[in-house]
């Protein structure tokens, strides 16, 4: 009789040892062809003074949004953090881009899903927060669509317990381009003539798989450097390679324009990526 009143606890023990905590997170929130949600990686705020966090976008089929530098055309996502509580700042992390063709004009962004990581910083450690936020973004496909959301997130202040959403997050993390080099992908050397920016790359072995983002600000805008990249894989051994990438149209001589400026450079080597800044 005691082992029958004991098994469905221990049924029950076991069912949540497999299963984590429920995670915190908001309703997708739809608008045309994308939707998104806010993710926490805490349950409750506790006593942390920081905690991650996530907005993750997903778009219909054949539809892609932008990343913080567009290219030729199309709108960075604009993230507005005013309606929070309790939150000091909201730092949003992007991910790795695409690129994409939008009838001979280059443009970065995401297809399908993409996760933003974010960094939350409180006003007031072991006090109930609300991680609010309005979203400006585009997303395109033969035309281009304004998006609007607006996405709500309580979170109490309890104990400091971790959300079931917290492996995701982290996850999302751990896919964001490292800051600078790195043993397996690295931007070697940068120069530029009147025509060209010229990289030199450690790490890649597929001219396929890889790719090159370079941002730079010009009166106050960021820019990017669209044309699509000349790859040569220099040795197939050492996995070094070469990305020519042509001057825009409107710029006389590139190496005198790009003297005294800051770059980004973001390489991408299939799944990895590495972002790295360098003065010109």
């Amino acid at each position: 009789m005691i082992c029958k009143i004991l098994k469905p606890a221990l049924v029950l023990l076991a069912l949540l040892a497999a299963f984590p905590a429920f995670a915190l997170e908001t309703p997708w929130s739809g608008a045309d062809h994308m939707r998104a949600k806010i993710l926490s990686s805490v349950q409750t705020i506790g006593g942390f003074e920081s905690f991650d966090a996530a907005l993750n976008i997903r778009m219909d089929e054949g539809w892609h949004s932008y990343w913080r530098t567009p290219g030729d055309s199309g709108l960075p996502p604009r993230f507005d953090w005013s309606g929070s509580e309790n939150i000091e700042s909201v730092s949003v992390l992007y991910p790795t881009p695409q690129r994409f063709d939008e009838y001979g004009l280059y443009t970065f962004g995401y297809a399908g899903d993409a996760v933003f990581p974010l960094q939350v910083n409180l006003k007031e450690p072991g006090k109930a927060a609300k991680l609010a936020l309005a979203l400006e973004t585009m997303v395109c496909k033969d035309i281009c669509i304004p998006q609007s959301l607006a996405l709500s997130l309580d979170i109490p202040g309890g104990a400091g317990e971790d959300s079931g959403a917290a492996a995701q997050i982290d996850y999302a993390a751990r896919q964001i381009p490292v800051a600078g080099d790195t043993k397996d992908l690295a931007v070697t050397t940068v120069v530029a003539s009147a025509d060209y920016l010229v990289i030199s790359a450690r790490g890649v072995d597929d001219a396929q798989g890889a790719d090159v983002f370079v941002e730079l600000q010009d009166d106050g805008n960021t820019i990017g450097l669209t044309a699509k990249p000349e790859i040569e894989i220099t040795d197939a051994n050492q996995k070094t390679a070469i990305f020519k990438i042509a001057k825009p149209q409107d710029i006389e001589n590139l190496s005198a324009f790009l003297q005294g400026k800051e770059l980004v450079i973001t390489l991408v080597n299939g799944h990895d990526a590495v972002e790295k800044r360098l003065q010109f």
